[in-house]
């Protein structure tokens, strides 16, 4: 049986002493050879000096991939993020520091912030006006243009330590993009809301060693596989020891971390979701007793049981906002999801999605590609890069607005292909 690479996405700590202004190029090595799917800074010290690293750190998280279009035989490149980004303010005492931080995580461009829930609408509100100014300013250094660089508000995380704390989060949860759980064994009720409206979930593991460690001792092993045994709602893992060490040495045991991940997740009993039958939901529906269903929510759950059912190596998604993508991951297949997308800012985002792969192709470069040609190139990239092979099958899942701009992202279709050894796919 081919192994399955790791769903669960491990995540790592890193503070403040770790870092300094040319940190950039020992982090993109730190992430590109253990394949963390998320990095996270601790806010401490002050926001100015934490502004230039964090801006380092996003330019640092990607690495570059080569493919070539067959049909004009041109070499093209494309990026694979390696890790999303999230600042955690979650220690943060006065509204003065949560004020600085949430201004300077804006200006980094991180991807996720993770915040006290007394302190969400605080920070809300200034990332709010953090994103206004921008634009205000951006439109007029562009004259009014169309041409502004592509920018997005940090996604917020609410952080979850307590029982107190539980109930707040549980009641801001529809507002906020996920939760980062620590500690205490969390109500079952806010876990299931969470999973139920598809929110991201991060829980924090405190290895217990020491970070001067370059290896994970035995122990520490275990309880990265125990937790990701345990965490089947879980989409990260965010990783923690104690002290502050080289990031060299920080290379060498999240690498560790993540393999564990991988063989936790080979041994794991997989879960395909099953449609329900026609029958119960035509009656319901002849009765006005069911809500309709969002298309992408109906064909993610199709596409995820369709993938279980035939044996599917791979799920491949085209998409621009990325929506399809999380829909997917919630219903947690046992195989890779692929996502091609035109913007890095979406994939970037996407990394911390379990099981979920993003992979930003250049706007100049998809739109030499034709609307019906692109899930061939696509499957055509991920057989170079050693995703599929010969008769591996791949469930595939384009977006409308990948069609046509002018359909919406609502539109979405799928369908089984094979690949066969030395042409092109086979679409069943």
């Amino acid at each position: 049986l081919r192994e399955r690479v790791g769903l669960t996405k491990i995540g790592a700590n890193i503070t403040p002493e770790g870092l300094s202004l040319d940190a950039g190029k020992d982090l993109k090595d730190v992430v590109k050879n253990s394949d963390l799917g998320l990095l996270c800074l601790k806010a401490a010290g002050p926001p100015s000096q934490l502004r230039a690293d964090l801006a380092e750190l996003g330019k640092s998280a990607v690495a570059d991939i080569h493919w070539m279009d067959r049909r004009a035989s041109d070499w093209h490149m494309a990026l694979r993020p390696l890790a999303a980004t999230l600042l955690d303010m979650r220690s943060l005492e006065s509204d003065e520091a949560v004020l600085g931080f949430g201004q300077a995580a804006f200006e980094a461009r991180m991807d996720y912030i993770a915040v006290k829930p007394q302190d969400f609408e605080i920070v809300s509100e200034i990332l709010s006006e953090s994103y206004e100014k921008f634009m205000e300013e951006s439109k007029e250094r562009e004259g009014g243009g169309e041409d502004i660089e592509e920018v997005q508000s940090p996604y917020i995380l609410l952080g979850c330590g307590s029982e107190s704390e539980a109930q707040i989060v549980e009641d801001l949860l529809s507002k906020a993009a996920g939760v980062c759980l620590s500690g205490m064994d969390h109500p079952a009720s806010m876990i299931e809301k969470a999973e139920f409206d598809n929110k991201i979930v991060i829980r924090d593991i405190d290895l217990g060693g020491s970070v001067e460690e370059a290896t994970l001792t035995v122990q520490e092993l275990k309880n990265v596989k125990q937790a990701i045994e345990s965490s089947s709602t879980c989409d990260a893992l965010l990783l923690s020891r104690d002290g502050s060490g080289s990031l060299s040495k920080m290379s060498m045991w999240t690498k560790e971390a993540v393999e564990a991940g991988k063989f936790a997740d080979s041994q794991a009993e997989l879960f395909w979701p099953k449609a329900p039958s026609t029958n119960v939901w035509i009656n319901a529906g002849e009765h006005g007793m069911r809500n309709p269903v969002p298309e992408l929510e109906v064909v993610a759950r199709a596409t995820v049981a369709v993938a279980g059912e035939s044996a599917a190596a791979m799920i491949l998604a085209l998409t621009r906002s990325g929506n399809i993508a999380h829909i997917l991951s919630k219903y947690r297949p046992g195989v890779p999801i692929v996502v091609f997308t035109d913007s890095s800012l979406v994939a970037r985002r996407l990394s911390i999605r379990r099981g979920v792969y993003p992979i930003a192709i250049a706007k100049k470069d998809v739109n030499t590609i034709s609307d019906y040609e692109r899930p061939t190139e696509a499957l055509s990239i991920a057989k170079e890069l050693g995703w599929l092979h010969g008769g591996d099958k791949a469930v595939i899942v384009t977006a409308g607005e990948d069609l046509d701009p002018a359909i919406t992202d609502e539109s979405v279709s799928m369908r089984v292909v094979k690949m066969s050894d030395f042409e092109g796919p086979v679409f069943i």
